[in-house]
């Protein structure tokens, strides 16, 4: 049987070599949840901007509509023998339908201004997740780690001072 000062050294590089593995294993937990909330917050990001993008051409397609409508509209009165120029019923009609539609394109804006906010919003959740997650992650292993030296460290000098 070994010396009780060999099996302390023995003991002793096998807690080192331990608390080693300890801390890197939680070095690259930490590191992949940061790739992870960095992988989250960019396609939060670019879901903001499809937000966006899709709401401008919504709006932009809305616009559109409303113009067809009171084109529509006009040619309707004009069929009717309406005379456009004198103002009165027409002319109210077609100031209420594009009223109506601005503001309806301005809802559409709104809506689209929201859905992306919404998004950037859950794109800096991800990344203050990553950040403190892989933080008492790194935490957690050191912690870890200290407590294996430190059982181990207390285990020999129970050994040692038992023989």
């Amino acid at each position: 049987m070994a010396d009780p000062i060999t099996l302390g050294i023995i003991s002793g590089v096998t807690t080192v070599i331990s608390t080693g593995f300890q801390v890197m294993q939680s070095q690259q937990q930490a590191a992949a949840m940061e790739k992870q909330a960095e992988y989250n917050q960019k396609v939060y990001e670019m879901e903001a901007e499809q937000e966006r993008e899709a709401a401008e051409f919504e709006a932009e397609q809305h616009k559109k509509d409303i113009r067809r409508l009171m084109s529509a509209q006009r040619a309707a009165f004009a069929g009717s023998g309406v005379d456009l120029s004198a103002g009165g019923t027409p002319s109210v009609v077609q100031q209420q339908t594009a009223m109506e539609g601005e503001l309806d394109r301005q809802a559409i804006l709104y809506n689209g201004e929201v859905s992306a906010t919404r998004a950037e919003n859950q794109a800096r959740l991800a990344e203050f997740k990553g950040k403190s997650g892989a933080s008492a992650t790194r935490t957690a292993g050191l912690i870890g780690a200290g407590t294996t030296a430190l059982t181990g460290a207390s285990t020999t000098l129970m050994r040692l001072s038992s023989k």
